[in-house]
């Protein structure tokens, strides 16, 4: 009775961890990543940094008067649409985990579907970043 008890309680607590977290949320257990939906509110010299890198696939920080910014951009991968993204904390600072799958979002039933880029203002000015594709 006491194992069922501890099974159940670790269920539920991994349950209630996961409320509010869907695949448009990054780091859901971490605090200090917000996604930027609106780019409308933006300065100009955010604007013009975002339009110069967005061609180049990878992760770019920058700091701004407004704030820490990293830029996370598929480059030319049309084909693919983001459906999930991760961020992980190890010893050498995060790792942003991304899934992609191939086609358009409509033909494969998905609801809610990030786009690229995908602008992350941070907490953490001098923290290191990496980024890791999975196709699906």
């Amino acid at each position: 009775m006491k194992k069922f008890f501890i099974i159940f309680l670790v269920g539920l607590i991994g349950t209630v961890s996961l409320i509010g977290c869907t695949d448009t949320k990054i780091a859901c257990e971490l605090s200090g990543f917000h996604i930027i939906e609106d780019t409308s509110t933006l300065d100009q010299e955010i604007l013009d940094w975002i339009h110069e890198t967005k061609p180049s696939t990878g992760l770019y920080k920058n700091n701004f008067d407004s704030g820490n910014y990293l830029l996370i951009t598929l480059g030319e991968h049309k084909n693919y649409a983001i459906k999930k993204v991760e961020v992980k904390e190890d010893n050498y600072g995060y790792i942003f985990n991304i899934t992609v799958r191939e086609g358009e979002s409509e033909d494969r039933g998905f609801n809610k579907v990030l786009t690229s880029p995908i602008l992350v203002k941070t907490d953490y000015a001098d923290a290191n970043y990496d980024i890791r594709i999975i196709y699906r």
